[in-house]
């Protein structure tokens, strides 16, 4: 052990210090969190939430991420020590950003103090200055690792796990130790535990550290604490794993990102695209790839090979693995910032390089009383922060025009009762990033729409992947939306200034029906942030409108006399498949209708409609696999929509709905509509609804 001086404890501050304060900024440009993609920042809130309020399961089992969601967990406590007035999922969903940037500033906080110990803890084991001052360069060695940093994702717990187990191998290498003490291996069962919970892709640091371990008590030891702390990670997924495991087959056995792709395990030319851009977007990789491929040739000259330490042979043979099984994980399954922890990881390859064979040549021998020890990594390390700074500018200018933007917009909407949000990756308005959150709350996602309908009463959202208009409960129609309110800004996170061909098209069929006033663009321009557009409509236009509503409702309990149809409440229309019906399981009364994968279709029934209809729909599901459609099929007019759309939740019943407008070529008079499960299990639906809405202002009257 060597004696920490108190000029150490400067030194080794310096980075961690720097890395600290470089996240402080990056956040206070960029803002508010919901300007950047809120996919998983929103996720992790509300699924935190759900947690928070003791509600076991999480909404979230693909990572696994269990670490993040607990941490927001106890994050989401702390917070509201200091704003108690309002119940706790009130005051969450009220002030999202609160808590979101304390968890954020503690995650940066975290990773400081870690790469600070990880300093002083091995300097003091080992002495030495370059390899104590070089590992905390870890955190500077990515450009995605370092600006996701104080980001509400898996990402800066991955690095966080990574940077305790390169400190304890490091401590164990530089001490040219044959074995690893219990205490080295119970903290790299922890971390290892810690990183595997939370992002499954930590992998291949868990297979570098069983390769290091010498002997079987080492690795059975390591294994047990490794175990342990796993099932104790993964608490908040039990109740979930068989959707974890679902995921993660699909992940595995599709070739595609995400479980897309065709079915298979490889696509060879994917994975060769995908492996030429990892080896060339960073510098710190490429040079850890060619100095393990340096050193495996030296097999081919025994005598070079049998003076090298067998310690250090295992070190790098374990990295040459674990390298080489990354890169091939990240080749099947890549986006730019799951590399962060693994360019970190590269830092210790390049260490015992180094060590092994230049220390020599460059002529020191890195004692403690030399300067060359601290003066190589300190130039080094500037360096990085130059070079992620030059690389980050372009990045910090625009997220920093993006938040004058943002203040823009929310200055000019104010506090108007009438907004609606496009959804897309991120938004002008917080509200955008609790609905897509929303999908993640689990068992509370029910309570908390019916939560989030008083708190924002008059926020809607419209999705541009199946034109759908709704608010946290209910699905409608346009014309809707603007006879409730005179005057609506919409917002639409797109750089092309334009709406998309279907909104356009709904604004000018009310335009011309008298019910819009004007709509016009209030802000934004080509390649800006968003544009803003302020809709003026005349709500007593609604009571000169002819609006005739036909409400049919199906509750599955009613079966014709001739037993070929299931009847609707009150017994006007006929509904198919009445063999579906089964009272294992119902939402309301005794009956549903239950669907399998040999049999997934049931309820079909044709209704009346006309151009310019609009089709509302809505039914219960109770399905394990989240799967489960409601189907318009306007079958000789090439129409057809299948939305799954979750809305309400009810003791595990899950309610779908959608609203569909026909355009105005639609020439038919006629749609049909049916229920859908396109899984593998089981799923039943029940009251099924359908409303059609003909709005005709050419022949109403006052």
């Amino acid at each position: 052990m060597y004696k920490i001086k108190s000029g150490h404890y400067l030194l080794f501050l310096l980075f961690p210090f720097l890395y600290f304060v470089s996240q402080l900024f990056m956040k206070l440009n960029t803002g508010f969190f919901f300007i950047s993609d809120f996919d998983p920042i929103y996720a992790f809130l509300l699924n935190g939430l759900s947690l928070a309020e003791g509600t076991p399961g999480t909404g979230i089992a693909g990572f696994p991420g269990t670490t993040m969601q607990a941490f927001i967990a106890a994050v989401i406590h702390l917070g509201h020590i200091f704003r108690p007035e309002e119940p706790l999922a009130r005051s969450v969903l009220l002030n999202p950003e609160y808590y979101l940037n304390i968890a954020a500033i503690a995650i940066g906080f975290i990773n400081a103090t870690v790469f600070y110990l990880t300093g002083l803890t091995l300097f003091k084991n080992t002495g030495r200055y370059d390899v104590s001052l070089f590992l905390q360069l870890t955190s500077f060695a990515s450009v995605f690792g370092f600006s996701y940093g104080i980001f509400i994702m898996c990402e800066p717990f991955v690095i966080l796990a990574t940077q305790i187990i390169m400190l304890q191998a490091a401590i164990h290498f530089f001490n040219k130790k044959t074995e690893f003490s219990l205490s080295q291996l119970i903290a790299l069962g922890i971390a290892a535990a810690f990183g595997i919970s939370t992002k499954i892709i930590f992998f291949p640091v868990f297979l570098f550290i069983f390769l290091i371990l010498k002997g079987f008590k080492q690795k059975l030891k390591f294994l047990l604490v490794f175990i342990l702390s796993l099932g104790f990670f993964l608490i908040p997924i039990y109740n979930d794993f068989p959707e974890f495991l679902e995921w993660f087959k699909l992940i595995f056995f599709h070739t595609r990102l995400y479980g897309d792709g065709d079915t298979g395990i490889v696509d060879p030319q994917f994975m060769s695209d995908n492996i030429q851009t990892i080896i060339t977007e960073n510098p710190v990789l490429i040079l850890a790839i060619i100095v393990l491929l340096v050193f495996q040739s030296l097999r081919l000259f025994k005598q070079q090979w049998k003076k090298i330490e067998p310690e250090h042979r295992r070190a790098m043979n374990a990295i040459s693995v674990a390298v080489g099984i990354g890169l091939l994980m990240f080749s099947k399954h890549y986006k730019p910032y799951y590399m962060g922890f693994f360019h970190g990881f590269a830092l210790l390859p390049v260490l015992l390089f180094v060590d092994i064979f230049l220390k020599k040549i460059i002529n020191c021998k890195f004692k403690c009383n030399r300067t060359c020890p601290v003066i190589l990594p300190f130039f080094t390390g500037l360096f990085l922060i130059v070079f992620l700074v030059l690389k980050l500018d372009e990045s910090l200018i625009r997220r920093n025009n993006f938040r004058n933007s943002v203040n823009e917009i929310r200055a000019i909407a104010g506090n108007n009762p009438g907004i609606m949000v496009v959804h897309s990756g991120s938004t002008a308005f917080e509200e955008g990033g609790i609905s897509f959150g929303l999908q993640y709350s689990h068992r509370r996602e029910g309570d908390y729409r019916e939560l989030l309908r008083n708190i924002y009463p008059s926020v809607y959202f419209f999705s541009p992947y199946d034109d759908l208009f709704f608010d946290w409960q209910n699905v409608y129609s346009l014309s809707e939306i603007l006879s409730m309110h005179p005057t609506v800004f919409l917002f639409s996170r797109s750089e092309q200034d334009t709406l998309s061909p279907f909104l356009r098209h709904e604004l000018n069929v009310l335009s011309n029906s008298g019910l819009v006033f004007s709509y016009k663009k209030v802000f934004g321009t080509e390649g800006s942030f968003g544009q803003l557009f302020k809709i003026v409509s005349d709500t007593s236009v609604t009571k000169r409108m002819n609006l005739r509503n036909d409400t049919i409702k199906c509750n599955c309990e009613i079966i014709s006399n001739d037993g070929i149809s299931v009847l609707s409440v009150d017994g006007k229309c006929n509904f198919s498949k009445p063999q579906m019906l089964t009272n294992i399981d119902a939402f309301n009364g005794k009956m549903s209708a239950k669907l399998t994968g040999d049999m997934p279709f049931a309820l079909d029934i044709k209704i009346k409609a006309g151009c310019k209809d609009v089709i509302k729909a809505s039914a219960w599901r109770k399905s394990s696999d989240k799967k489960g459609y409601i189907v318009l099929d306007a079958q000789c007019e090439n129409i057809y929509k299948a939305s799954g759309t979750v809305v309400e939740t009810c003791n595990g019943w899950e309610k779908i709905s959608f609203s569909l407008r026909l355009p105005q070529s639609f020439q038919g008079n006629e749609v049909l509509l049916y229920i859908w499960y396109n899984g593998t299990g089981t799923c039943y639906f029940d009251d099924f609804e359908i409303i059609r809405l003909d709005w005709d202002c050419n022949e109403g009257t006052e």
